[in-house]
């Protein structure tokens, strides 16, 4: 029960790693509002630098006005494309940081799913009055095969996840999220009906 308590504990401090995440971007967001300020400011002083350029232009010499008016101009509008720039990095980097948090959540997940997996496994094997319980997955995948206690769809399905895991844990492979739901959703169906048994 400790074992199932603290597993819980850790699925939850898991699954708040998106709500950190958002909670961090959050206060970025204000460095987000002082480049969006400094872009507007920015835009607004090149169009007043300009403007008052154009209308001062009937002289045949530049005047002391007239050079300032450019230099805020040319201020402003390297002011906001910079602040531009800026913005769109810091949104890429932010959303490759979110992306990269879900997918360790999804990766968490999968192998806390497939532990439940080895402990139903393991059960059913011993409610079936089994002894001895291989110790890999792929022969306990074949003893439940042999006992009924899984379909032979459910029998190839647990080599791909194991072939799956492997890759996970001893590769460092990172599967596509949209790949790891329908993972998670079958095992978990293989869980509940090994607990059935």
């Amino acid at each position: 029960m400790q074992e199932r308590d603290d597993r819980d504990s850790v699925v939850r401090a898991v699954d708040s790693i998106p709500w950190r995440m958002r909670s961090t971007f959050s206060r970025r967001r204000t460095m987000e509002r002082v480049l969006r300020a400094y872009m507007v400011f920015g835009v607004l002083a090149s169009v007043l630098g300009v403007g008052y350029f154009l209308l001062t232009l009937v002289a045949d010499r530049l005047t002391w006005e007239q050079s300032m008016s450019l230099i805020v101009a040319g201020i402003g509008a390297l002011l906001g494309i910079t602040s531009r720039f800026m913005l769109s990095i810091r949104r890429q980097s932010e959303a490759k940081r979110e992306q990269e948090a879900m997918q360790l959540r999804d990766l968490y997940l999968f192998l806390d799913t497939w532990m439940e997996l080895e402990e139903a496994a393991h059960s059913a094997l011993v409610r079936r009055g089994i002894g001895s319980v291989p110790s890999s997955i792929g022969r306990t995948a074949t003893l439940l095969l042999e006992e009924g206690l899984l379909s032979a769809s459910q029998g190839t399905f647990l080599r791909e996840a194991l072939i799956l895991r492997n890759s996970v844990v001893h590769e460092g492979n990172v599967p596509p999220p949209d790949f790891m739901e329908p993972m998670l959703s079958s095992l978990q169906n293989v869980i509940k009906e090994l607990n059935s048994t």
